[in-house]
């Protein structure tokens, strides 16, 4: 098999030849039949990294079979034979002071073979008999670094205590994996790494938007400069493959979901909120859609702000009742509001373990009556606005006796707004089942803009008497929802982290189509058999009308014949003149009749028209469908995207958001509360500085700001609150920060 192969002695070379072929097919798979690398490996069970490929490949087209074998190690003599095992073992355990140095020595002597250090501080690290004791750590000099700034968001995550959840939820995965023997998982480095190795690569991710990277293939066309490498304690930034497998890694553990339960309860903890007030028991959901940049046909929705159909990710959030995102819910682009809310109330009261959601506020596309009747069944109630469609005007409301127009001045973030409102009620019914739902509704007439939401829900009046209050609740839903705006493009919400599609076995999207289609015919050949209908009873009267008439017609000529006949005969001039008025009237009586009926038979002519134009306009309609039903791919597949990459970096970028909330709460003067998280990055976060670490602190200097007084204010008050909260890292070192 070559003359290389020969020459070591190799007692497994069955085994690396079969490899070896497996690995040929493979390869014929990727260039003859197009299969992706991933898949063309893994369906002979081989575990081999994309980006060696280029390597293999080169190797097969010089040499062949031959040059794909592996040919690394062969038959060696084990030089740690068990004998000297246990005579390392029993001189340590005789004497704990000896080093490895020492003990090698000893080996050398007595068995005249030579170990190198490494192997010996194995063996008694594997039992245990390790001193541990390892060189002494240099202090490291002062040193300028970029975004030194970023240092006050790493202190807040050390107190929220968030990167420990994070790893800890990782480690739980990575222990089960590693008790239920689960060799699939083998490969991934993420399951062997350590709590510091962890820890530094989820700050990096999490860090990403404050040196404004938006994705990880920023690592590699906009490589960070060394604060990154700094602020997550790896040294120098991580490259671009480390960070994209390890984030390739991450979803496979499945633990997007339960980490965002953990991360909610981390800032329900930290941020001490009780759920013991009504206040505190209200909470916000809304969605955000994420653009998805794919080729494949994944789930479409309606993006307001583009006002497209357009692929795409929806993420809902729910915000407590001061608009801090606590749980984000990533679902296909074709999802609905009104599905998605139970879920994630019920998502979030799992990571709490009791019920907290008692009243929630969401926009107009969560109405819908079987959710109505569900949240008044669980005993929770809700606030919304009613759709337009489903009113024209006051006049579609139920006021009570005497109920008038009431002015009301409501307080908002960002000034007064001045109403009109009135209370009552509307009866909704639903169209399918007929069913019906009462819901009280407040009209508002904004004084300012002159529109006027129709604000319903099923808080009844004696648990809250003043509509004002419920209004109330509603607008600063709308401030909530600015400021979540505001996140977007500093922490870049919109940008999507994984298109991985999975093939489906239904397309749910031809489905729903083809049943929408089929519906729209069904209601238009029923629309052509009613106007069919309507056209037989239309000719069935006009024939009654003219055989009616033309018994009235026969039975006036009849009695103009018998006056005629009379007028021959007649002699008195009174008598002929009488006659002779009667012949004129009844000649004017037959004139009107039969204008009165030639004038319905026309209307109804008329009619039958219109309707038959309406029928032909219905055929051209379901013909035009049908065409439409026809050019339809019913064996389309449907993708949906796997979305756990996505929902992973969801949760850090909402972690870091909260991150920077508690700052602000605990930390900034009380000005820059409503401060957003760009401005805040641009002001601090990215301002540079120097560092010095020592083994028992470390220490960051940021710049002076020249010609900014009021940002160095801001940072030195920032700073010293900082430094009065005593901030300690997992490895035992103080923080502590300045402003030149």
């Amino acid at each position: 098999m070559g003359e290389e192969l020969k020459k070591k002695n190799f007692s497994n070379i069955n085994v690396k030849i079969k490899k070896a072929k497996l690995t040929e097919k493979a390869i014929y798979l990727i260039e003859k039949k197009g299969i992706e690398v991933d898949e063309a490996f893994q369906t002979y069970g081989l575990q081999i990294s994309p980006f060696s490929y280029p390597r293999i490949y080169r190797k097969y087209k010089e040499k062949g079979l031959e040059g794909i074998i592996d040919t690394r190690g062969g038959k060696r003599v084990e030089k740690v034979t068990p004998s000297i095992k246990d005579f390392i073992i029993l001189q340590k355990s005789k004497n704990k002071k000896l080093t490895a140095k020492q003990i090698r020595k000893k080996v050398w002597e007595e068995y005249d073979v030579q170990l190198h250090i490494r192997s010996i501080s194995n063996i008694l690290r594997d039992k245990g008999l390790s001193t541990g004791k390892g060189r002494p750590k240099k202090e490291i000099e002062e040193v300028a670094i970029d975004h030194a700034g970023g240092f006050l968001l790493k202190g807040a995550l050390i107190c929220m205590g968030l990167v420990k959840v994070i790893v800890d939820r990782i480690r739980i995965r990575a222990d089960e994996i590693e008790k239920n023997g689960d060799k699939s998982f083998k490969w991934m480095s993420v399951i062997s790494a350590s709590r510091k190795v962890l820890s530094r690569k989820i700050e990096t991710l999490l860090y990403m938007p404050i040196f404004q990277m938006e994705r990880i293939w920023h690592f590699k066309t906009v490589y960070p400069r060394d604060g990154l490498g700094v602020l997550s304690g790896s040294g120098l930034p991580y490259k671009y493959h480390t960070m994209d497998n390890f984030l390739r890694e991450l979803p496979r553990l499945d633990i997007d979901k339960i980490l965002s339960r953990d991360l909610a309860r981390a800032y329900i903890e930290v941020f001490n909120l009780k759920f013991e007030t009504k206040e505190e028991q209200t909470f916000y959901i809304d969605c955000h859609k994420k653009v998805l940049w794919t080729k494949k046909n994944v789930p479409k929705g309606l993006h307001a702000t583009r006002n497209k159909i357009l692929k795409c990710l929806d993420v809902y959030f729910i915000h407590d009742c001061n608009g801090m995102p606590i749980l984000p819910w990533t679902r296909p682009g074709d999802s609905h509001l009104v599905n998605e809310i139970m879920p994630i109330i019920e998502e979030l009261e799992k990571s709490v373990g009791k019920e907290i959601v008692k009243l929630v506020i969401f926009d107009r596309e969560g109405v819908s009556l079987a959710l109505f009747r569900e949240f008044t069944e669980r005993g929770k109630r809700f606030v919304t606005i009613l759709k337009t469609n489903q009113y024209d005007s006051e006049d579609d409301f139920i006021f009570e006796k005497g109920s008038k127009w009431r002015y009301v001045t409501i307080k908002t973030a960002k000034g007064k707004k001045r109403f009109n409102i009135k209370e009552g009620t509307k009866i909704l019914v639903e169209q399918e089942s007929g069913k019906k739902y009462e819901v009280r509704v407040i009209l508002a007439k904004d004084l300012g803009t002159g529109k006027m939401p129709v604000f319903i829900t099923n808080i009844i009046k004696s648990e809250e008497p003043d509509c004002t209050k419920i209004v109330k609740k509603y607008i600063k839903r709308w401030f909530q929802e600015n400021s979540f705006k505001q996140m977007k493009p500093g922490l870049y919400l919109d940008t999507n982290h994984g298109s991985n599609g999975v093939a489906l076995k239904e397309n749910r999207v031809i489905k729903r189509k083809v049943k929408k289609l089929e519906e729209e015919i069904r209601a238009k050949t029923n629309a052509i058999i009613s106007a069919e209908s309507f056209i037989e009873r239309r000719l069935d009267s006009i024939k009654r009308k003219k055989t009616t008439m033309n018994k009235k017609v026969l039975q006036l000529e009849n009695k103009l014949k018998n006056i005629n006949a009379k007028m021959l005969t007649e002699i008195n001039v009174n008598e002929r003149a009488y006659l002779l008025k009667r012949q004129e009237g009844m000649h004017l009586e037959e004139s009107e009749f039969i204008k009165y009926y030639e004038s319905v038979i026309s209307k109804w002519q008329s009619d039958i028209n219109r309707k038959q134009s309406y029928i032909d306009k219905k055929r051209n309609e379901i013909k035009d469908i049908t065409n439409k039903l026809s050019k339809i791919d019913q064996k389309e597949i449907l993708y949906e995207i796997d979305s756990r990459k996505d929902h992973i970096m969801t949760n850090l970028e909402v972690a870091l958001n909260n991150a920077d909330l508690f700052l602000k709460k605990n930390f900034f003067p009380p000005e820059y509360k409503n401060a957003d998280f760009k401005a805040i990055r641009d002001i601090l976060y990215k301002q540079d500085g120097f560092i010095k670490e020592s083994k028992d602190e470390i220490s960051v200097t940021l710049k002076h700001y020249r010609q900014e007084l009021d940002h160095q204010m801001l940072a030195e008050y920032v700073v010293n609150k900082i430094n009065a909260a005593e901030i300690i890292t997992e490895e035992g070192k103080r923080l502590r920060m300045e402003v030149l």
